[in-house]
């Protein structure tokens, strides 16, 4: 047998291993788990095809029956849960179920250099720290004034837009200035000036970063990016720029307020100073808060509107209990009862794939998960689970929360911690922005109310994203000013 022989034998045989760990999960998978072709994962690559088609299609069936499945996503082999029972037990055990984000997961990645080792993604002691030093400020009583200021702000540039077109307003660029503008002044105590400007640097700038890092070819194989690829390198540039310029603006921002203020931005600060937290560390906790604080907001907002004017009944009964009431937003039940709907149907973090088996575990004596596992969940599979929420858990309806505030908060609080509902996650790892997501969700909605009504933009492609973070895909309103 000649060298070249030799040589051609090799390449095969590594090619076919290559194939058979895309194909076909890893022999120590669990045999009882139901396994969705590894195609699935590439479909939007090459179809105009929306999550929730994909997962209606081709994952629907199987992770219903069984609560679990196997999943190809980002170079490897997931085990996806759906069942409530299955959900408690990973959130409930963070020895086993360790958080494991982008820094492990894929450290050599474009999207690793951006998000970091933050409060979202570590685990152990780091994640201690960073919660220690986070947690206060993110999880104060926030003041709804400055809220609505931004939301005025937010409402007169939709108006300008639309006077501009006879068509719909492409809502999802100013709803992300919108959150973005409350990031600013709730938790960095400062003005990025994404509602006064549209040419916000620091929004700009992540906007380059985001149309860099989020290409689905290097999402499915990010071990792409440890090739000299030009357009690579040139995403970990402005990485490197963006970080800068965004801690140099909260340093900025923060030099001449009171220290003793209640403030998560001079609570980081404080942390760097007294050397509880390094400057890398400041810097990804920074970057997180700025991402996860806008995005998902953001996210949901643009569903909230959606089905706002998707079901017109909704947003004139909601028009009606804002006209004809004096409680606080928190306190009143159809509002609340909308929000917390939504979330169940149409959660802005889907599927999350973030936790790694630190040693071999069990779920419910049913499934046996080996040592180096990477798990995660789809919230829209738990969300629409008729065993979960009934034979109507494909409709929205607000009502199934309740009639009255106290029952509707009390339902709400059992469905998160009974892990029916994640969208802000579970346990002691579940999401510390839900306060200020729901707070600014509640402000905008309740002031848009009193000075719009809206519609579907008739000529808008109905459909949620393909992948990643779920929302209607590019949607358009046309809105209407009620008191002309």
């Amino acid at each position: 047998m000649n060298l070249i022989t030799l040589i051609l034998i090799a390449f095969i045989v590594i090619v076919g291993y290559f194939i058979r760990t895309i194909v076909y999960p890893p022999s120590n998978f669990p045999k009882n788990v139901p396994v969705i072709p590894f195609y699935v994962s590439f479909l939007t690559l090459f179809y105009k095809i929306s999550q929730e088609d994909i997962y209606n299609i081709y994952i629907r069936k199987k992770i219903e029956e069984h609560g679990i499945v196997a999943l190809y996503f980002a170079s490897r082999w997931n085990l996806i849960l759906q069942k409530p029972e299955y959900l408690q037990e990973m959130f409930r055990d963070l020895n086993t179920f360790e958080k494991s984000g982008n820094q492990k997961k894929v450290p050599y990645s474009v999207l690793a250099a951006y998000t970091g080792d933050n409060i979202i993604s570590a685990h152990g002691e780091n994640w201690k720290k960073y919660r220690k030093v986070l947690q206060p400020g993110l999880q104060k009583n926030f003041d709804e004034e400055p809220l609505r200021k931004n939301s005025q702000q937010l409402i007169s540039l939709i108006e300008k837009d639309q006077e501009k077109t006879s068509g719909g307003v492409l809502i999802q660029h100013f709803l992300q200035r919108y959150t973005l503008a409350n990031v600013a002044v709730c938790l960095l105590n400062t003005d990025f000036e994404t509602l006064s400007r549209s040419d916000s640097p620091l929004h700009l700038q992540q906007l380059a970063v985001k149309k860099e890092i989020f290409k689905p070819i290097f999402l499915n194989f990010p071990i792409l990016d440890t090739l000299p690829i030009p357009s690579r390198i040139q995403a970990r540039k402005e990485i490197e720029k963006f970080s800068k310029n965004l801690c140099n603006h909260i340093r900025r921002s923060n030099e001449k307020i009171d220290k003793s203020e209640l403030n998560l931005s001079n609570s980081m600060i404080a942390a760097v100073e007294t050397g509880i937290l390094t400057e890398k560390q400041f810097r990804d906790n920074a970057v997180i808060v700025f991402i996860a604080g806008h995005e998902n907001p953001q996210l949901f907002l643009t569903t909230l509107l959606y089905i706002c004017a998707k079901y017109p009944t909704i947003q004139e009964k909601l028009r009606d209990e804002e006209t004809n009431s004096e409680v606080p937003l928190k306190e009143r039940p159809y509002l609340n009862s909308v929000i917390y709907e939504t979330l169940r149907m149409y959660p802005p973090i889907s599927q999350l794939v973030n936790r790694k088996t630190a040693r071999p575990a069990m779920l419910s004596n049913d499934v046996i998960i080996p040592k180096d596992t990477y798990v995660g969940y789809i919230g829209y599979a738990t969300g629409h689970d008729p065993k979960v929420w009934g034979a109507d858990a494909d409709n929205f309806i607000p009502e199934r929360w309740g009639s009255n505030i106290q029952e509707i908060r009390t339902n709400y609080l059992s469905a998160k911690s009974s892990s029916r509902l994640i969208a802000f996650h579970g346990g002691m790892r579940a999401c510390l922005g839900e306060r200020l997501a729901l707070t600014e969700t509640r402000v905008l909605l309740t002031e848009l109310l009193k000075e719009l009504s809206w519609e579907l933009d008739p000529d808008w492609f109905d459909m949620m994203t393909p992948g990643g973070p779920l929302s209607p895909f590019l949607l358009k309103l046309k809105f209407s000013k009620l008191n002309p």
